[in-house]
């Protein structure tokens, strides 16, 4: 409902999260963790949040990587819930100050599953190489260098974007 009503504005997006619009989808995620249209809802809006570059510090803040993570594991199976987490996990990705909280949430992992799972689901598996790109370009982590390499090596069947060494 969030990301429906703040229609993907900026100034919408920016008044629903003022409003606690934030506060209420993490809330409602991690209550209904099991539920996974909360999960998938919840995803949507984060990530139509996650777009409004300057409010990404605020989600990080808040735990959101953490609570995509969670929500993505709870419902692997689900190529609707996974897709939607890539998605906000990949506009989150973007910024370099959210970089080193994705890392740090599991988020590298749950973007491994999905695309294995569900890579070629409406793009997953491009949606999640670009934000593996996005994180490889902020962090200089030897762990995540050899995480994206790891990817190519399972994905070699998917068709995703290749990273370029």
């Amino acid at each position: 409902v969030l990301a429906v009503l703040a229609g993907g504005e900026e100034e919408s997006v920016q008044v629903v999260v003022k409003s606690g619009g934030l506060a209420a989808v993490c809330s409602a995620m991690k209550r209904h963790a099991l539920d996974d249209r909360v999960q998938r809802n919840g995803c949507r809006a984060l990530n139509h949040f996650a777009r409004v570059g300057k409010l990404v510090a605020g989600m990080v803040e808040d735990g959101v990587p953490v609570v995509v993570s969670q929500g993505m594991r709870m419902h692997q199976k689900n190529a609707v819930v996974q897709l939607e987490g890539v998605l906000a996990l990949s506009e989150i990705s973007k910024h370099r100050d959210a970089a080193e909280s994705v890392l740090n949430a599991d988020c590298v992992d749950r973007l491994f599953a999905a695309s294995k799972l569900h890579g070629e689901h409406k793009g997953l598996g491009r949606k999640a190489t670009e934000a593996l790109v996005a994180l490889r370009g902020h962090l200089e982590s030897p762990d995540l260098f050899f995480c994206l390499v790891r990817f190519e090596e399972a994905l070699a069947d998917v068709p995703v974007l290749h990273i370029a060494a």
